[in-house]
């Protein structure tokens, strides 16, 4: 008898049920050797990380059996210890540094290895760096025969470069750097570096200074005596932090930041450590926004400088076309003249003006405006010159009214444009519009017409109308 098919409802159950039973299934927790390994492979990518170092170390310390120690390990060690019995100057003993340090990356548990690879260093000259490896070692070796002089040594060792380092740090204050590796050293001192009394006052300052603050200046007054105790005292987590705060009210972000960076580097195990990397991070966002604004203001300036800068050279350029036309026109009176084909006597009460091909043989008949006692004479402003009538007999320009205006733009006479103050076509209002000059820069004799075309749409083979003023004394 042949089975029934399951049914597509029943194949899904079964599938989720299967699925549902993989997932409630617990993770495997990694063996102790497979944490070591690849907490080993880690340091290798990262060999300056101490914390690590220091992972490896305590689990190792709890492997029951200890793990052996890699052939390679073993090596390094060998080719260390023949070169440190054989070095004689501090190069020698930090190549013997080198082969003990390759020894802790392969075994970083090894005691042995950050033993010799502090004395290689000592003796290189690298006291900081042997300080570091002798930490390691009793960490490592925590009851280790020579443990107690180990200690006493290495406190000695942490004691000569924090006072070699605070010196440094008097001469150069700004240098983070250092501070940070004070900072660095006095974490892992057994005990604590204890502060010298005089911050205490700088403390008390600083409390002061900020309880009374009602300003931005007084949270700053705040923060400056907190740097001159952190300056004898670098690694006083507190004092970071309150200098980090009297910045931040201060409206100082970027120093906030240092200083709460320095908090955490100071109290590593800072309960509130998560809290104040966020607080920094809102800072930094604050700074760069800052940053950004300012940035922005100071291009913002910057090209308004520019441009008053532009301006007054165009002024400058300017105001030089026009002394050079005023040098040349000064006084001097101006008839008008119009250019015709056909003597306007003749019946034409126009001018007929000309072609280009035409113009050289035009003649120019002049206006009777010196018969009503009237000229033209130019007269000059601050930024433009015009072209006006004047009465003869009182000398009274017509300024409002001027036939022409000159604008300059640029530091030469060609540079000037001119505009003409009358209609362009019948029944157009009155207003200026551009015009096509030629100017003789010997007498200032001035050629316009107010109908030929600036532009591409010149045609050469067209009559325009031309007027001539022209020097008659």
């Amino acid at each position: 008898m042949k089975q029934r098919a399951k049914s597509l409802l029943e194949s899904t159950l079964g599938l989720a049920l299967l699925l549902a039973a993989t997932r409630s299934l617990p993770a495997q927790t990694p063996t102790p050797q497979a944490t070591l390994a690849q907490s080993v492979a880690d340091l290798q990518k990262t060999p300056t990380d101490s914390a690590l170092r220091e992972k490896i170390i305590k689990l190792a310390l709890e492997m029951k059996p200890a793990p052996a120690v890699p052939e390679e390990a073993k090596a390094a060690m060998a080719s260390g210890t023949a070169l440190f019995t054989a070095a004689k100057v501090p190069e020698d003993f930090k190549k013997a540094a080198a082969e003990f340090e390759k020894a802790t990356l392969k075994a970083p548990w090894l005691a042995e290895a950050y033993y010799n690879l502090a004395s290689a260093q000592e003796k290189a000259g690298l006291g900081a760096e042997a300080a570091e490896s002798l930490r390691l070692y009793l960490l490592a070796a925590p009851k280790a025969p020579d443990a107690k002089a180990v200690a006493a040594h290495l406190s000695a060792l942490q004691q000569g470069l924090l006072k070699q380092f605070l010196a440094d740090l008097q001469k150069t204050p700004t240098n983070d750097a250092l501070r940070e590796k004070i900072i660095r050293l006095a974490v892992v001192m057994n005990p604590p570096p204890a502060a010298p009394e005089e911050v205490a006052m700088h403390e008390g300052a600083a409390e002061y200074a900020f309880q009374h603050a009602k300003t931005a200046a007084g949270f700053s007054d705040a923060a400056k005596e907190y740097e001159k105790a952190l300056l004898i005292a670098p690694w006083l987590a507190a004092d970071c932090f309150n200098c980090g705060v009297a910045y931040e009210q201060a409206g100082n972000p970027t120093e906030a930041v240092r200083s709460f960076s320095l908090y955490l580097l100071a109290a590593p195990e800072a309960k509130d450590a998560n809290d104040v990397r966020k607080r920094i991070g809102g800072l930094k966002y604050a700074a760069e926004k800052a940053t950004e604004e300012a940035r922005v203001t100071a291009q913002k300036n910057a090209e308004e400088e520019r441009q008053k800068r532009a301006a007054e050279e165009r002024q400058r350029q300017n105001r030089e076309a026009l002394a050079e036309l005023k040098r040349i026109v000064d006084g001097a009176e101006y008839d008008v003249y119009e250019a015709s084909l056909v003597p306007m006597m003749e019946g034409h009460r126009r001018p007929t003006g000309a072609n280009e091909q035409e113009l050289p043989r035009a003649k120019w008949y002049g206006h009777p405006n010196r018969e009503y006692g009237r000229a033209f004479r130019y007269v000059f402003e601050e930024d433009r010159v015009l072209l006006c009538s004047f009465f003869l007999a009182s000398g009274e320009t017509a300024r409002d009214s001027p036939d022409l205006i000159g604008t300059p733009h640029g530091p030469t006479i060609g540079d000037i444009t001119w505009e003409s103050c009358g209609v362009k076509q019948a029944g157009d209002p009155v207003r200026p519009f551009r015009v096509w000059t030629k100017l003789d820069e010997t007498n200032g004799d001035l050629y316009y017409s107010p109908d030929r075309p600036l532009d591409a749409t010149y045609d050469p083979r067209v009559r325009y109308y031309y007027v001539l003023y022209k020097r008659y004394r």
